[in-house]
């Protein structure tokens, strides 16, 4: 049965807030970055494991913003 989420309307600002908050919960599993998205719970994953991976314009950030901003079930951007 499909997850349904409460779709919330936010601003590109505050997605990119969202997005740098999130960073601070990277976890490193074997091999490769991973990141539940804050919203949808969607887990997000990275190859890179170096220390970009925990701050904001990181590998894994671009990934959450990318999803945040399109493919995200729990938003709605705000144009």
């Amino acid at each position: 049965m499909p997850t349904t989420h409460r779709r919330e309307r936010y601003g590109r600002y505050r997605i990119r807030n969202i997005a740098a908050d999130a960073c601070r919960y990277v976890e490193l599993v074997d091999d490769h970055a991973e990141l539940d998205c804050p919203r949808c719970a969607q887990t997000l994953r990275g190859r890179r494991t170096d220390t970009d991976v925990f701050r904001e314009g990181g590998p894994l950030w671009s990934v959450l913003l990318d999803h945040l901003l399109h493919d995200c079930p729990a938003v709605e951007v705000a144009r």
